[in-house]
């Protein structure tokens, strides 16, 4: 569908400050093709700080009294909104999002339906159990039998975060968190892709108005020195998306006494034991090329490299084969965004220039050479990015433990990491990735589809946002006799 309609990039609730937000209207079309009317907010630092005074007033007054099973079920409600393909504001979302980002409109249906489907009630409910133990002690104070006492959980006021753009509909997942411990949410939306957080509000403020009255969305320019300062003072919580420089910039002018959750540029793999060559290698390949092909590799959690066990059935160099076949049938699907002009000048100097080290007769090639995706064999010293976009190395190895080494230097980046071992003969590998530094393993296929429950960047999500409380009645004699 087109966008006739000027979009707003923010979203306030009405009855949270006085008076209309001056907009300015401005036309985008980044990505190319038909321009699209954006409306942003003309804020000023007084104003935005009204507006974090607003919320903590909202989480006292209403949040703090409601029913944790009631959030819980109020967001599962808007997932399954936005679950549905004939939702107006997901409808629109595809087309803003896909013209904005560059993104092709089947991987951004495709993303929104990954992050709503993760986003239902159960997951929610699992999520809080699995930091918290029992969602209750959000509502007041729970019984606890190895405590001899009670336990409460309290979350902080006011929650902010810093969107990005890598992923469409990835900003949600700050909001639910902020709210599922009963903190109000100030969101900045990503200056890239400023539209769907507004429609997913939009959504909210439909099924649940006082729920949706605790969030906010703004959209300045964080060169904004003034804005960005009131922006940060107000909070208690930042949960912050970005690059190393972006994080580092806000962590110096972000005030002591405000917590923060930062995600920043983080690297995944692949390791294909030699037992996974023994079965069917085009259903291997398509699963491998899943990962390469989601969001285009512009998560956190998609693979740089494939590396594969020499040995098996098949070669690494089969495997590559498969994944260049398997790649041309995703494109189908789930079309490849676009590039720039200095992304694709950077593929292809890494294309060409492996080209002249195989004519010199190096272990390298480059087995496919698509308009859209690329698969080399190329033996690696260290785990580096590859070239953005679609770009799969495949790394031949002597045993699946060589990747070891080749890991320890960016160990500090390190986050999934996908391992295909039927025949579960590397179950050390699992142990030596967690004290590398992973923080989540997985099989081929689900690299880009984490569980409301995995502990993002090993952190606890929900947990680390809270204060906890405990009322202790019992002697250590009396603890000591607890069973």
């Amino acid at each position: 569908m087109s966008v006739d309609v000027p979009l707003e990039t923010f979203w306030i609730p009405p009855d949270l400050i006085a008076g209309e937000i001056a907009v300015r209207p401005e036309l985008v079309n980044p990505a190319g093709g038909p321009s699209i009317e954006i409306r942003r907010p003309e804020l000023d630092a007084a104003r935005l700080h009204a507006l974090t005074l607003a919320l903590r007033q909202r989480a006292r007054q209403q949040l703090a009294k409601r029913p944790i099973r009631t959030i819980i079920d109020a967001l599962d409600r808007v997932a399954a909104l936005w679950l549905d393909p004939g939702l107006p504001e997901r409808r629109i979302a595809v087309t803003a999002i896909s013209a904005m980002s560059g993104f092709s409109a089947p991987m951004v249906e495709h993303a929104l339906v990954l992050e709503f489907e993760s986003s239902r009630g159960i997951h929610l409910e699992r999520a809080l159990r699995s930091e918290l133990g029992d969602p209750a002690v959000l509502d007041g104070f729970v019984a606890d039998g190895l405590l001899g006492g009670r336990l409460r959980a309290i979350g902080p006021e006011l929650v902010g975060g810093i969107a990005s753009a890598n992923i469409p509909g990835l900003p949600h997942l700050t909001v639910t968190r902020a709210l599922l411990v009963k903190s109000s949410c100030l969101m900045r939306s990503s200056r890239d892709e400023p539209l769907f957080l507004p429609l997913f509000a939009r959504t909210l403020a439909r099924v649940d108005p006082e729920l949706a009255g605790c969030l906010a969305v703004v959209d300045f320019d964080p060169a904004d020195e003034r804005l960005e300062q009131a922006f940060l003072e107000g909070l208690d919580h930042l949960i912050a998306y970005g690059g190393a420089e972006t994080i580092a910039s806000l962590s110096v002018r972000l005030p002591a006494r405000v917590g923060a959750t930062w995600h920043g540029h983080r690297l995944g793999f692949t390791v294909i034991a030699r037992g996974a060559l023994a079965g069917d290698l085009d259903e291997l390949a398509e699963r491998v090329a899943y990962d390469f092909v989601l969001f285009d590799r512009e998560a956190c959690l998609s693979p740089q490299a494939c590396f594969v066990e020499i040995g098996g059935n098949a070669s690494p160099r089969d495997l590559a084969a498969a994944i260049g076949r398997a790649l041309e049938r995703w494109e189908e699907r789930l079309p490849a965004r676009a590039l720039s002009t200095g992304d694709l000048a950077r593929r292809r100097q890494t294309l060409d220039t492996l080209a002249l080290r195989a004519a010199a007769l190096e272990p390298v090639e480059v087995v496919c050479d698509g308009p859209r995706h690329a698969v080399v064999i190329e033996p690696l010293d260290a785990l580096i990015p590859a070239p953005r976009g679609r770009f799969v190395r495949v790394v031949p190895v002597s045993d699946a433990r060589a990747v070891l080494p080749l890991l320890e230097p960016v160990r500090d980046l390190l986050q999934v990491a996908v391992i295909e071992d039927p025949e579960d003969r590397i179950p050390d590998l699992l142990e030596a990735l967690a004290r590398l530094g992973v923080s989540r393993i997985t099989r081929a296929g689900l690299a880009g589809l984490p569980s409301m429950m995995w502990r993002h960047d090993g952190t606890p999500c929900l947990a680390r946002l809270l204060r906890w409380v405990g009322e202790e009645r019992s002697s250590p004699a009396e603890r000591a006799a607890i069973r």
